[in-house]
């Protein structure tokens, strides 16, 4: 990706190519895009050391000084916020919204996105895919870091939700489901921002993240659904109780400050990606949704 460069995603509610604001672009930009940067990056800035760092400060109460500025850098409406008294720019930054700003689907054929992000979709997952115009690798092995779930979600749907730090932080349940507890799998924590994956960096299987199986029943199977940590963030907090029923829609976790993303896998043959989406995502372009937005359709139940 070339410096000057601006990322560009698609907001279905205007219909057009909008150009992303990046909150310190400039840095993002000296990290990943001159060799010196990089060198950094490696050594210092993606040791989980240097996140939890970050993470402290965002809760410090002197870091809500920066809230009012943020928010209108980053045009984020406030008005859907549950409360607006916030202690520190974690507080801020992991808001809950108010009850219905994120409607979900009744339709139990529709199948949704978990948070709010901007969307990249493979129809059929490869062990070894490459996405962001075949600039970033994924090796579908190391990101799940177990061989038998591989050959489970290899040809299925693959949906990668990035975060960014105007986006509302909570994630969801995709699907009505029994989740399993969250594994953890260690690794660094670059960023997940299209300026470090242009790189052909390792990021999305080499980060720390938690993955998790949601036993969905008859039409949507088990999901694997991973969150996971980019530079920055403090910490992945899961907030789901293991082995109860989540209803769809219902809050799983919160990333604190930072840049993250979500990945929800399919079983093959269980869900038919939008079209207009998986177009877009062949060609390298992401698609701003939202919690509960449709995203494609599941397959009719087995027999």
């Amino acid at each position: 990706m070339a410096v000057d460069r601006p990322i560009m995603v698609y907001n279905p509610a205007t219909g057009a190519l909008e150009r992303e604001i990046v909150l310190g672009e400039r840095f993002v930009r000296l990290l990943y895009e001159c060799r010196l940067g990089r060198l950094a990056a490696r050594t210092i800035f993606a040791r989980p050391w240097f996140s939890r760092l970050c993470g402290r400060l965002q809760d410090s109460p002197r870091s809500a000084r920066r809230i009012a500025s943020t928010a209108a850098a980053l045009r984020i409406d406030l008005g859907e916020a549950a409360g607006t008294d916030f202690t520190s720019f974690n507080d801020f930054f992991t808001r809950a919204l108010k009850p219905g700003a994120r409607p979900i689907p009744g339709d139990p054929g529709v199948a949704i996105s978990p948070c709010d992000a901007r969307l990249l979709a493979v129809p059929a997952a490869a062990p070894a895919t490459r996405f962001m115009v075949k600039a970033a690798p994924l090796d579908l092995a190391a990101l799940l870091a177990d061989d038998a779930l591989c050959a489970r979600y290899t040809g299925g749907a693959l949906c990668i939700y990035r975060l960014c730090p105007a986006d509302y932080h909570r994630f969801h349940f995709p699907e009505a489901c029994v989740p399993e507890p969250a594994a953890t799998i260690a690794g660094r924590l670059h960023s997940v921002n299209p300026i470090a994956l242009a790189t052909g960096l390792r990021v999305l299987d080499a980060n720390l993240r938690h993955r998790t199986l949601l036993a969905a029943g008859e039409r949507a199977g088990t999901l694997c659904m991973l969150e996971i940590g980019a530079m920055c963030v403090g910490s992945i907090v899961q907030t789901y109780a293991p082995g109860a029923p989540a209803a769809r829609g219902a809050e799983k976790g919160m990333f604190r400050f930072g840049g993250s993303t979500v990945i929800v896998l399919y079983e093959p043959g269980r869900v038919r990606l939008d079209a207009a989406i998986a177009e877009r995502s062949a060609a390298g372009i992401e698609t701003l949704v939202r919690v509960g937005a449709p995203i494609g359709a599941y397959e009719p139940a087995r027999a």
